[in-house]
């Protein structure tokens, strides 16, 4: 059974940070610590990391291990960190999802695959549900970004279906810029998910 407080919330402010890369591309890690006192110096109370302001899917599945790392690492006192683990395919997203609950990350978020997309509802809830299960003990969101994924799915179908079926799922990261899809998410299955509502611009 999974340990999390069903009534577990994202809280305040959170920024979608960009990851420190040097001149050549590597990593530039150390720098996530100034970047977090920069952060809560503003107010800002937790963070998106490896979205798509974090380029997550620019990176390898070695390069997001190490960057969930450091954000736990300098951040997790100080701030809300949550962790995209979306991936191109199932295997990837299930070992980020396992490693980011293993060095303890807030929470999680899972994107739909972009290349192979699911067909329907069902379907992006039996993938989510298999990603969600490596990390049984930690809070898991479905990251809605249809613009960029190409999946068009009906959100609050797909809570719904998956209200039960992911004992931990708490809501939705709405990317989407479709209104009608947005208020529906917050009123399916009586409200009781969280909609954390987000897009760059």
């Amino acid at each position: 059974m999974s340990k999390v407080n069903a009534n577990f919330k994202i809280e305040g402010i959170v920024a979608a940070p960009a990851t420190p890369l040097k001149d050549n591309g590597d990593l530039d890690l150390e720098r996530v610590k100034d970047y977090v006192d920069f952060l809560v110096a503003n107010s800002i109370t937790g963070v998106f990391i490896l979205g798509t302001l974090g380029e997550g899917m620019s990176l390898t599945v070695s390069e997001r291990k190490q960057v969930t790392q450091a954000w736990v690492k300098y951040g997790i006192d100080r701030l809300q960190v949550i962790a995209h683990i979306g991936a191109g395919n199932l295997r990837d997203s299930i070992d980020l999802s396992r490693h980011a609950q293993q060095v303890g990350v807030t929470a999680l978020a899972c994107m739909s695959p972009s290349y192979f997309r699911p067909a329907n509802e069902a379907i992006m809830v039996d993938y989510l549900e298999q990603v969600a299960a490596a990390a049984p003990d930690t809070p898991f969101y479905y990251y809605c970004i249809n613009f960029m994924t190409g999946v068009n799915l009906n959100t609050a179908k797909i809570l719904e279906l998956a209200d039960g079926r992911i004992p931990h799922l708490r809501g939705v990261k709405m990317s989407s810029r479709e209104l009608p899809s947005l208020l529906d998410c917050t009123s399916v299955c009586g409200g009781k998910f969280d909609v954390m509502i987000g897009s760059d611009e």
